[in-house]
């Protein structure tokens, strides 16, 4: 059911959203087509592409993430996997895991007859965190030589939406900023496909269906983030309790070594002032002739 919605300059949930990303996108294709353009150095057209299944061959249904957030067949030239990841909360690699989705794109791309030909498999990936090891705004991950020289067509983006200040690329950096903005209407008049794109954004916000899912998805968010921080805290406060109990015993048992080590010192002090030889002294405790001559 799709409503009406009052014009507004804000959003509950922006592009950084996958639902709203993948509902964006892949009804606005030519969104689609200028935002690749930019990334890509392309002249891709918007009846060149077709919105191909977005699931891989192989891949588990248990895996939460199995399938594409929007796949792409361009002229059957390109196979591009459009993806959005605005948290950091996984338990998996990302980059690994973008590398197995491009793998698999190449592997189903195999022209059939043919001996490894097939098309250009592009995986792009915007992230809203930054990611150790990726410093750049667009970072790119190819196939190349020690030389640095490439020995392969297939590529994989790792777009940082929060370096976006840092993006040598003008028209690419209005994009990300739209994408990550709170405030899309500040993007209105700029360009008809950007307008047609957040006007979509709007929309996308106002199915019922759809904000249903994705007050779903933050409420998850929200619990595995309060979990895992409740879980951090208790972690803490075991680790200081064990701190602690081992603390104390150790310091126990240098405070009982002390404590017996300042009795037979008094001991042996009063051996020697009843003019017991130094030697039986020794025998008798564990102190040298030496330690029992300067008392």
């Amino acid at each position: 059911k799709m409503t009406q919605i009052k014009e507004t300059n804000s959003i509950r949930y922006n592009l950084t959203y996958d639902v709203v990303f993948k509902e964006t996108f892949t009804s606005s294709l030519k969104g689609t087509c200028d935002l690749l353009n930019k990334i890509l150095n392309e002249n891709i057209k918007e009846d060149e592409v077709m919105i191909t299944s977005n699931e891989l061959l192989g891949e588990s249904v248990d895996v939460k993430n199995s399938l594409l957030d929007i796949r792409l067949n361009v002229l059957k030239r390109l196979d591009i996997n459009l993806e959005m990841q605005r948290n950091r909360n996984y338990n998996y690699s990302l980059i690994e895991r973008m590398i197995i989705y491009n793998s698999k794109m190449i592997s189903e791309s195999m022209n059939p007859g043919s001996l490894y030909q097939g098309k250009k498999c592009i995986s792009i990936v915007f992230i809203n965190f930054s990611l150790e090891g990726f410093e750049e705004c667009v970072n790119i991950i190819s196939y190349r030589k020690k030389d640095g020289k490439k020995v392969s067509k297939h590529e994989i983006y790792v777009i940082d939406l929060t370096k976006s200040d840092s993006c040598d690329n003008l028209e690419l950096k209005r994009w990300l900023e739209l994408i990550k903005s709170e405030n899309p209407q500040s993007f209105k008049g700029e360009s008809k496909i950007m307008d047609e794109v957040i006007k979509k954004v709007f929309e996308v916000n106002a199915d019922e269906k759809i904000r249903a899912r994705l007050d779903s998805q933050e409420m998850y968010a929200i619990d595995y983030n309060i979990a895992m921080g409740e879980a951090e805290e208790k972690g803490m406060q075991r680790g200081l309790q064990k701190g602690l109990e081992k603390g104390m015993a150790k310091g126990l048992e240098q405070g009982l070594e002390q404590g017996s080590r300042i009795k037979e010192l008094e001991i042996a002090k009063n051996m020697k002032d009843m003019g017991l030889d130094v030697e039986v002294i020794s025998k008798a405790t564990s102190l040298s002739v030496e330690e029992i001559n300067k008392l």
